[in-house]
């Protein structure tokens, strides 16, 4: 509902998935806190972009004492039907250095991204850098894409680069 606040504080869990086969998948971050359970759907190119700015942030922000990160938490099961569920319009990410945490606030695909977020929550270094090497492995495990044009590798692609052309496709 656009104008209702979910603040998750500190969550227990963050992770990055896919659901689907390459070419159809949805991506959805998935976050866990005591009480609740939220699947904030996104584009890929959104999932993409969080990943890189946690890994910079994380390489921004690293410590002498962050030289070798702890062994990972595994994650339990989500359950399949989130407390909340929701298609991202913006992400704004942040980093409080005080607490050392990161701060995840979203603007649903509803709101105007002006004003109160619609979702926020607070994520600690190792998550932030668990769910930022599961990004990565997410947007690696894609269909492959043309060195020349950067355009995803199918049966029917045509490289604008390759061949002075674009193939026009009527629907």
């Amino acid at each position: 509902m656009p104008g209702e606040l979910y603040d998750f504080g500190q969550v227990r869990y963050l992770t990055a998935e896919a659901i689907g086969a390459p070419g159809q998948r949805r991506f959805r971050l998935a976050i866990q806190n005591d009480e609740a359970s939220a699947s904030l759907w996104m584009e890929k190119e959104q999932v993409a972009a969080l990943g890189t700015a946690m890994d910079q942030q994380l390489v921004r922000t690293r410590t002498v004492r962050e030289r070798s990160p702890a062994p990972d938490e595994e994650i339990p099961p989500l359950p399949l039907n989130p407390s909340v569920e929701l298609q991202v319009g913006q992400l704004a990410l942040g980093y409080d250095e005080e607490r050392q945490l990161f701060i995840i606030q979203v603007y649903s695909a509803e709101a105007s991204g002006e004003g109160q977020p619609t979702f926020g929550c607070t994520a600690t270094r190792a998550q932030a850098r668990r769910c930022a090497r599961e990004i990565s492995h997410l947007m690696a495990a894609g269909r492959p894409r043309c060195p020349l044009c950067g355009a995803p590798l199918d049966g029917a692609h045509v490289c604008p680069r390759g061949n002075g052309h674009a193939e026009v496709r009527l629907t």
